[in-house]
């Protein structure tokens, strides 16, 4: 997306007020909702004692780790310090690329879908919603949201699918 493309699409977003704070709803709750879920889920696994839960919780905490050091050697700049655009809510500079939020949720998507298939189905749809109300706000390029959440998706992938082929987890 170019800077004319970027303007006219905040321009769009800010039009009317409500399409403005709807926007700015979904971009900062969507992930806490993401959150919320995950730990439910943890505290559930934890509590009927399914060995699952070793992987619902490491293979995010690594995705999380490896996203943050990619970020930081790659210290990407943000939309609205390459163009000339405000975007609808204050961030820091750069570390832009990948898109953290979206690889978290694209990450608690993956880990949900892999204890329960419908609850990953509306996760991952939600994953969908974080990743577009980053670049609407213009705190990302959608290639910085593209990346987190193909990030998020191999490891998911390797770590809930491939990874329990090779290993057996021990039973609590």
């Amino acid at each position: 997306m170019n800077e004319k493309q970027y303007a006219a699409m905040l321009k769009f977003c800010c039009k009317t007020k409500f399409r403005k704070e709807t926007l700015l709803r979904f971009c900062k709750r969507t992930p806490w909702l993401l959150m919320g879920i995950y730990v439910c889920f943890i505290a559930f696994l934890a509590f009927i004692r399914d060995t699952k839960i070793v992987l619902f919780v490491a293979v995010p905490v690594i995705d999380l780790i490896f996203v943050t050091i990619l970020r930081f050697l790659l210290d990407k700049p943000r939309p609205f310090e390459v163009y000339q655009i405000e975007p609808l809510t204050k961030h820091s500079k750069g570390n832009s690329c990948p898109s953290r939020h979206t690889s978290s949720a694209f990450i608690i998507g993956m880990a949900c879908l892999y204890v329960n298939i419908p609850f990953g189905i509306l996760t991952l749809c939600m994953a969908c919603i974080v990743g577009a109300t980053r670049v609407l706000c213009g705190l990302h390029f959608i290639r910085d949201v593209l990346i987190g959440a193909g990030i998020s998706i191999v490891l998911g992938i390797i770590g809930f699918y491939v990874f329990p082929l090779f290993v057996t987890i021990p039973v609590f």
